[in-house]
């Protein structure tokens, strides 16, 4: 295996909030780690996939930035990454006639 492929751990994490002993508000970043950590290895352990953390830094960090903005806002909390998702939302809402969605079509002009 190449020496710059992530190695995830095998056995999953149980994510409960039991696990934390302090308010949401100060474990957010915790548990960021802990759900990106568990779907990084559901990608790597269940869907075989091999990725290169060096290249993907930028996209793990995006995701791991978007857990933890959306657990601070469902604590209320502000996080720069709520900003970012209204104003993309904002921009692409009109492809889709202001409905939600979870993915949107970056190629059209």
């Amino acid at each position: 295996m190449k020496d710059n492929i992530i190695q995830f751990p095998v056995d999953r994490t149980k994510i409960t909030a039991e696990r934390y002993d302090e308010p949401p508000d100060t474990w957010h970043d915790k548990i960021s780690a802990d759900l990106l950590q568990e779907l990084l290895t559901i990608v790597y352990n269940d869907m075989q996939i091999e990725f290169d953390g060096e290249k993907l830094v930028y996209e793990v960090s995006l995701m791991y930035e978007s857990i933890n903005s959306f657990i601070l806002a469902t604590n209320s909390q502000w996080h720069p990454m709520q900003d970012f998702g209204k104003d993309l939302y904002s921009k692409f809402a009109d492809q889709v006639g202001n409905t939600y969605q979870l993915s949107f079509n970056f190629n059209q002009e």
